[in-house]
């Protein structure tokens, strides 16, 4: 299996949850960034960054008993973009790139090792997950689109790169629909149980 770094996405202000950080919200018990953190921990990636921003004192100290990285994005305002480059950027190694949402606390360890590959750490590939004909979210790039990440201008995320190279695009088939349920507004958190 190749070695990959995960990058957890935690840096955006929740703007449509109003007043109320989403990653701080309890999710079944334990903090939305909580729960997502330790999932993708608790996979086979072989190293986890997390990107924070906006209140990222909160965020850290939630994280604090986790062997993770934290790197602030002090950009965080000007799009999803920047926190991107900013996880790519710290990491050093020849690690494929797994870019997670930190909103996204159904995503189980199951769910993230299904996304990433299992075999030849030299193939280009982009993996992405497809719940009923729809993609959602982690997206797995292999080391060759570091560059492209990093080099990527759009300010909403990863959309430009993947179109860039739907040639290299494998759709992984999911049994459930956590790839695609993130939280966003309030009525968004009514299956919390």
């Amino acid at each position: 299996m190749p070695n990959t770094t995960a990058i957890i996405l935690a840096a955006g202000t929740s703007s449509r949850m109003g007043e109320i950080n989403k990653l701080v919200v309890l999710w079944k018990g334990e903090p939305v960034i909580k729960q997502v953190v330790g999932n993708v921990s608790g996979s086979n990636v072989t190293e986890v960054v997390v990107v924070t921003g906006f209140e990222m004192e909160k965020i850290e100290k939630i994280l604090q008993d986790y062997s993770i990285k934290t790197v602030h994005n002090s950009g965080y305002n000007s799009g999803m973009t920047s926190s991107i480059k900013t996880g790519v950027g710290v990491d050093a190694s020849d690690n494929g790139i797994l870019i997670c949402l930190g909103d996204m606390p159904s995503i189980t360890r199951e769910d993230y090792n299904k996304v990433l590959p299992v075999s030849d750490p030299d193939e280009k590939t982009i993996r992405i997950p497809v719940y009923k004909g729809r993609r959602g979210n982690p997206v797995y790039f292999s080391k060759h689109f570091k560059q492209s990440l990093l080099q990527h201008t759009s300010p909403d995320g990863c959309r430009g790169v993947l179109e860039e190279n739907e040639d290299f695009i494998k759709e992984i088939n999911m049994d459930t629909n956590h790839v695609l349920m993130d939280l966003d507004e309030p009525g968004d958190f009514s299956d919390n149980k």
